[in-house]
């Protein structure tokens, strides 16, 4: 086995974890989901763990829930997560990994790792730690420069107002974030207005879900708007960012793939560019808004209106 004699004494590794690690070290095993929920994991086994995961290239998701959260009095709570945030790093087929109930203080190890952008982790929970604000820090770094990611939970940890801030102000430059879970971790107005600052106008577009219930000094109007901008990204305000007009001079300004031409062309959404290309354009929005607005409800088909007016005329 990977770890006899040179990671951790073998006799301190139970039976059943070595059991998964032989699966995980096996090539031929077809491993997909490791459920370690509740199993007591001490740092030794983390460490042994993590060394299996390394070199899997099955494996999709990794249950950790309560797995920790006994070791936390006696081991410092950074620590014990960077053999796995390690392990992550590059890991080509890991996509979950729920490390919730854990009483983790510190997690910016993980941040660290996502921050490279070279794992292929979606979805990480973070729920019911007691994650403190160099965690968010790291987090969003993280959020910055990694586009993978599209779940973050992080609902009822200890991030405050200005671990939310921090949060807040890093989605302003992410592009791949769906879901985000900020409930229950005493934000405030310092969190509500980075909130406001990265979703409206030219900002965040593709954060479609934002749970900031049980917030109680969070601003009630601040709150409504925020959702309400969230809505209108789940309802397609990216389509505002890639919609095509020609200007002035009457060149086509194309928002997909940022050329001013009256040449022929083709951008990245498909639409030609050519001396036709205002009849083209027209053309294509004359199919597509009609379709957005097919399933808006009136308070979207109004925000779509206010953002651009002169959809109304296709």
């Amino acid at each position: 086995m990977a770890f006899q004699s040179r990671l951790v004494d073998d006799r301190r590794i139970p039976t059943w974890l070595k059991e998964n690690c032989f699966r995980l070290d096996d090539e031929g095993e077809n491993l997909r989901n490791l459920n370690l929920n509740i199993r007591r994991l001490s740092p030794e086994m983390i460490l042994v763990l993590s060394e299996a995961l390394k070199n899997n290239t099955r494996i999709e998701t990794v249950n950790m829930t309560s797995s920790l959260s006994n070791t936390q009095r006696r081991q410092d709570a950074g620590r014990i997560l960077i053999p796995l945030a390690f392990a992550l790093r590059r890991h080509v087929s890991l996509k979950t990994i729920h490390l919730s109930y854990n009483r983790l203080k510190d997690a910016s190890s993980l941040g660290t790792s996502l921050e490279l952008n070279l794992s292929s982790l979606t979805e990480l929970y973070l729920d019911h730690n007691s994650l403190n604000v160099r965690t968010a820090q790291a987090l969003a770094r993280a959020l910055r420069r990694n586009d993978k990611l599209s779940i973050l939970q992080l609902n009822s940890n200890n991030l405050g107002d200005e671990g939310g801030r921090i949060i807040a102000e890093a989605l302003r430059d992410n592009t791949g974030l769906k879901t985000l879970g900020l409930a229950r971790n005493s934000l405030k107005s310092k969190t509500a207005v980075s909130l406001l600052k990265s979703l409206n106008f030219h900002g965040n577009v593709s954060l479609v879900s934002l749970s900031l219930d049980d917030n109680p000094d969070f601003p009630v109007l601040s709150e409504r708007f925020i959702l309400y901008l969230v809505r209108a990204n789940r309802a397609g305000r990216y389509l505002l960012r890639n919609d095509i007009h020609m200007n002035a001079s009457g060149e086509i300004n194309c928002n997909n793939c940022s050329r001013r031409t009256a040449t022929p062309n083709t951008c990245r959404g498909s639409i030609s560019h050519g001396d036709d290309g205002n009849r083209e354009v027209r053309n294509y929005k004359s199919k597509l808004w009609p379709l957005v607005f097919e399933r808006l409800e009136p308070d979207m088909i109004y925000f779509f209106l206010r953002e651009k007016p002169r959809l109304i005329h296709y």
